[in-house]
């Protein structure tokens, strides 16, 4: 419902989307709908990178957006909105462990 994330959530996917073509994997409205779709599905969720944050552990976050940012490098492909995701997490993360008991 907040229409800064929801442009954040769009830049993530067009890089995505991005990596994923230059990969050979063709997907198209209808996926990125079906992203919309099950944010709105699990809104009311505490998702697993946020469980994961609260307990003080390690995220999915590198392996995920971590994957689209590191085989968008191999292709050419910038992508600012993943990278920024990959670090302010590992900040989160970090900050988390530190005050976790």
């Amino acid at each position: 419902e907040s229409p800064p994330l929801r442009r954040t959530v769009e830049r993530l996917l067009d890089e995505a989307l991005a990596v994923a073509a230059a990969e050979g994997v063709a997907l198209g409205a209808a996926d990125r709908a079906d992203v919309f779709r099950t944010i709105g599905v699990t809104a009311a969720n505490f998702n697993a990178t946020l469980q994961d944050l609260r307990a003080g552990r390690r995220t999915e976050i590198p392996w995920l957006n971590g994957a689209v940012a590191r085989i968008g490098r191999r292709h050419g492909i910038a992508t600012p909105y993943n990278d920024l995701i990959v670090d302010w997490i590992a900040h989160m993360e970090d900050a988390c462990r530190k005050t976790s008991p």
